[in-house]
């Protein structure tokens, strides 16, 4: 098995440019080619899929939660990630994470 580092010729010491670099890297026939695959999406999408065939077979007798409740349980969470991601990443580096820790990622 070879290194990001070997396979690619680029470096892997985490530096800013470096990490610039890799974003910039699309890939060649040896390596393969990026593909965008967000497991967080997936997950996302997923749930509202599976909710709405639960909700159709129960013949529609799921009450609706309230708007601001809704908002606490799903969009909060999904904001903090988002904004943890936007303010760790380079230029702005403002957070000391790289990516955001599990808690994080509802």
């Amino acid at each position: 098995m070879t290194t990001y580092a070997e396979a690619t010729g680029l470096s892997e010491d985490g530096t800013a440019r470096a990490v610039i670099t890799a974003r910039e890297y699309i890939g060649s026939d040896q390596v393969g080619y990026k593909m965008a695959l967000c497991q967080r999406d997936i997950a996302i999408y997923a749930a509202i899929l599976l909710f709405g065939v639960l909700f159709s077979l129960s013949g529609f007798r799921i009450k609706p939660i309230p708007w601001w409740l809704w908002l606490v349980v799903r969009i909060v969470p999904i904001a903090l990630d988002g904004f943890s991601q936007l303010l760790s990443q380079p230029p702005l580096s403002l957070l000391p994470i790289a990516r955001a820790p599990p808690f994080l990622r509802c």
